[in-house]
């Protein structure tokens, strides 16, 4: 299987995650993975399965208990594997064992790699303009926080209406779900159906404006 490329083609995104093996045998394949990195991730995968299975306690110290288990977590979401294999070596460190300001700037350096990634997708499938898509989800993040959600579709509509894009807010709204953005319930075809960001630092990306990380 090529791990690498799977759930990201064209036409079809997959957001479903990879197995504990999947991402074991990425992680051992991936050249743009530090070896350091590797280990903490093992190391920590390894760990929670003793726990889980009964064979550590859950007031033991482990190895890797700096790590952070929401990015061993996200990674194992091919779209977000992708990104975050291409990052430097220190942010990579950062995202799994950092805090503070070092941690942030890494979340951001995937989520402008993942939102630039998902603005030529928009373009290339349905020619809406670059700049009026990130303006537009700019404003909807600045509006709509993930801790007041979920958010009816009427609220979503009516900020891509202001936004001048009314007539793409259906593609959008496929798009963004697709790519996993954000996450719809029971779904936007529904006059009752609402809507979720689907993961926290890709809002913190935007509602600050989306704009490319320094450094």
């Amino acid at each position: 299987v090529d791990y690498a490329a799977r759930g990201i083609s064209p036409g079809f995104v997959n957001i479903s995650e990879f197995t504990r093996r999947e991402l074991e045998s990425l992680l051992q394949q991936a050249g743009t993975v530090h070896a350091d990195v590797k280990k903490r991730i093992m190391d920590k995968m390894g760990e929670d399965s003793l726990l889980r299975h009964g064979s550590r306690s859950a007031g033991e110290r482990g190895t890797s208990d700096l790590v952070q288990p929401m990015w061993i977590q996200l990674i194992r979401r091919p779209i977000i594997w992708r990104f975050f294999s291409s990052l430097t070596h220190e942010q990579q460190l950062s995202l799994i064992e950092g805090d503070g300001v070092a941690r942030f700037a890494a979340e951001n350096a995937v989520a402008h790699a993942y939102f630039e990634w998902f603005l030529d997708r928009t373009y290339q499938r349905h020619r809406i303009n670059r700049d009026h898509v990130r303006e537009a989800l700019v404003a909807i993040a600045c509006s709509f926080a993930p801790a007041a959600g979920p958010h009816s579709v009427g609220d979503w509509q009516t900020a891509l209406n202001r936004a001048g894009l009314a007539r793409e807010a259906r593609d959008l709204q496929r798009e963004t779900t697709s790519v996993g953005l954000i996450d719809e319930n029971p779904s936007f075809i529904a006059s009752n159906g609402t809507w979720q960001w689907r993961h926290e630092f890709l809002w913190n990306y935007l509602r600050t404006g989306a704009a490319k990380p320094h450094g």
